[in-house]
């Protein structure tokens, strides 16, 4: 069945739930955590604060549920900004522990506007890069990844997806992580691995592997670029002139790149729904037709007022 936004919309009305109060939690949500069923439970809520304190609550009463995060973009359509990285780290960690733990019973928590945006499929995600104490791996090989993987080479590490080579030692941030790692390197051989503090810019417990994952859900390098490229001028055959292009055919960071996701991948973007176990319900906690009624209406203006923008700027 094709997914589209009315698609979607129209599934989620098709499961008859009473809309539930934030304050009713505790006596309503406790019989579906702790009955005996194999239903994944999905947690629809009106923003992204709403699901940091309902996972709170969630955490209390069953400190052993499962839970995901799966927020909406921190950013508005047609907007020039990007997603947080944070925020891409929990929605891409979501499809993914859902893709690989298909027996588990989840919680997810997410918005409504998360709920109909589409996010990355999991078979653009590159592989993760492991390292191992005592075992080789090129440093040269080693950068290329990290670049691949949308880190920037740096001086001194501060932030994610940061990475700084001083010496024989690799300080790397990944993101989404709490803590980043200080490898130590014997020419190609990994002579240790420990946990960096960020802040401190100290190394802390030893490790013996370090696992760096792509956790966002749009990374620039040659594959990418390129389908970009290729898709954007079929769109747009007057396009090569565009500003846009030409800065993420450089490879730049541009603030509104996410915008125009579906055109980095050769795979279909893909929705939460997409990613659901068979056997799921789906719970909602505040007037779920109105906020997609509203959101809907958001798009609209948003795009309009782009459309104006550009309008003006080019007469």
């Amino acid at each position: 069945m094709k997914l589209n936004l009315k698609t979607l919309t129209n599934k989620i009305n098709s499961l008859k739930f009473d809309t539930i109060n934030l304050d009713k939690l505790n006596e309503f949500i406790w019989p579906f955590l702790t009955a005996n069923t194999n239903k994944t439970l999905v947690l629809v809520v009106s923003n992204n604060t709403q699901i940091d304190s309902l996972a709170k609550q969630i955490e209390y009463i069953n400190p052993k549920a499962k839970i995901l995060k799966f927020p909406a973009w921190d950013c508005q359509a047609y907007d020039m900004t990007n997603p947080s990285l944070d925020i891409q780290a929990l929605r891409v960690n979501a499809i993914k522990s859902l893709e690989q733990n298909t027996k588990d019973k989840f919680i997810i928590i997410t918005t409504n506007r998360a709920l109909i945006t589409k996010t990355i499929n999991t078979a653009d995600l590159l592989a993760d890069i492991t390292l191992e104490k005592d075992k080789e791996f090129s440093r040269d090989e080693l950068t290329n990844k990290l670049l691949e993987h949308g880190f920037k080479r740096v001086e001194n590490v501060y932030q994610s997806l940061e990475f700084a080579f001083r010496g024989d030692i690799l300080d790397v941030m990944p993101n989404g992580s709490e803590h980043g790692y200080r490898i130590e390197f014997f020419d190609d051989e990994v002579e240790s691995i420990h946990l960096l503090d960020i802040k401190s810019q100290r190394r802390t417990q030893e490790v013996k592997q370090a696992v760096i994952s792509q956790e966002n859900e749009l990374l620039l390098n040659d594959t990418t670029v390129d389908t970009f490229t290729s898709k954007y001028l079929k769109l747009f055959p007057e396009g090569i002139t565009d500003t846009i292009f030409a800065e993420i055919k450089q490879k730049k960071f541009v603030n509104n790149r996410f915008h125009f996701l579906s055109l980095f991948y050769n795979n279909k973007l893909k929705s939460l729904f997409e990613y659901l176990p068979e056997k799921f319900a789906i719970l909602y906690y505040d007037n779920l037709d109105s906020n997609l009624e509203n959101f809907y209406s958001e798009l609209e203006l948003s795009y309009n007022a782009r459309s104006q923008f550009l309008a003006d700027f080019e007469s």
